[in-house]
């Protein structure tokens, strides 16, 4: 019986001092969100009452130290850990500095308390990037028109843009800005502003995010002069594209149109060799076909006609002949006459 009364008293008292730790430790003031510019320090607080068991503070879900009323265990060497104990009510506070942030440490910072529970904040970390005015310092005329392009490069979140003039903010109707997300949620984009100068000025572009105490900014000098070497004015520019687009257009159509003739002429001695070849063909055909009826046939009633012959005698008693040609006159004409079919014999008789 004695032994079962000391076990319930142990209980009891278990119990109890559970139900007052439980009362009395808590987190009085956690964490608070914080935005800070990438390579400074982010410090973060946590105070909890008296009677606290164990702290632990968090990253990104990543252990970072944890912090007990004895002592406190380091994990990261870019992370100071400073507690203090108020003498008043005996409250305890731990603050850890995160030193040289980068973008990397962006995110859920914890601190976390035993038998308790945890409160936590959100750690932004901003980037300014690069910025020039890509012109350069230029020369133009005096009352022309020119565009001045900034350029920001790897910036996060997107910088406001703004233009000075000599020392006169810009109208935001002179200029325009946009800019694109890159695959690591860096900002990359431009800004363009139409000026027109009368003298020399000097131009300002500004970029300015939350972070950052004062903008950053980068300037150019546009000088104002009539007279430029190697340059020209933006009418004699027109005036040259257009010369220079219509002679291109008119050689096009002279080369077009040459084309076509010669695609015609060609279609033209192709056609007439074509004829050509097809009349000798048919001509050739006909005296081969000529040729192939009349070849090896004999003239039946061809006969050789007389000739006259005269003789006299030598005075060595030798006897010449000479044959004397036969006359024809028109009417006396041998008739021509078609071979027949059946053979015949025709005799012609020649006077002379």
């Amino acid at each position: 019986m004695e032994g079962k009364g000391t076990s319930f008293v142990l209980h009891v008292t278990l119990l109890c001092l559970t139900i007052y730790f439980g009362s009395h430790a808590q987190i009085l003031d956690g964490p608070k969100d914080l935005t800070v510019l990438t390579g400074s320090n982010a410090s973060f607080l946590c105070t909890v009452a008296r009677d606290w068991a164990s702290i632990t503070w968090t990253v990104n879900n990543l252990f970072v130290v944890s912090i007990s009323p004895t002592a406190g265990s380091m994990s990261d060497t870019d992370i100071i850990v400073r507690n203090s104990t108020n003498q008043v009510n005996l409250a305890f506070t731990s603050e850890i500095t995160i030193l040289s942030v980068d973008r990397t440490r962006s995110g859920k910072v914890q601190c976390s308390l035993l038998f308790y529970g945890f409160q936590e904040a959100t750690l932004t970390v901003q980037v300014n990037g690069s910025l020039e005015i890509t012109n350069g310092s230029i020369t133009i005329r005096p009352n022309i028109p020119v565009y001045l392009s900034c350029r920001f490069l790897n910036w996060f979140p997107v910088p406001e843009i703004t233009w000075r003039i000599n020392e006169t903010t810009a109208n935001q109707l002179s200029y325009t800005t946009d800019y694109v997300y890159g695959n690591d949620q860096m900002v990359n984009g431009a800004s363009l502003l139409n000026i027109t100068a009368e003298y020399k000025t000097t131009v300002t572009c500004l970029a300015k995010i939350e972070t950052l105490v004062s903008p950053q900014s980068t300037s150019v000098d546009v000088t104002v002069s009539d007279n430029i070497s190697g340059s020209l004015d933006q009418t004699t520019i027109i005036i040259i594209a257009v010369c220079v687009s219509v002679g291109c257009l008119l050689i096009i159509i002279i080369i077009v149109v040459t084309v076509v003739c010669c695609s015609k002429k060609k279609k033209r001695d192709t056609s007439y060799q074509s004829d050509a070849w097809k009349v000798s063909s048919i001509k050739s055909d006909y005296l081969q076909t000529s040729q192939n009826g009349r070849a090896g046939e004999n003239n039946l009633s061809y006969t050789p006609e007389p000739s006259s012959r005269i003789s006299y005698a030598n005075s060595d008693n030798s006897v010449i002949f000479a044959v004397a040609p036969m006359r024809h006159t028109l009417e006396q004409a041998p008739e021509y006459r078609r071979p027949a079919t059946n053979p015949t014999t025709v005799r012609h008789i020649t006077h002379v």
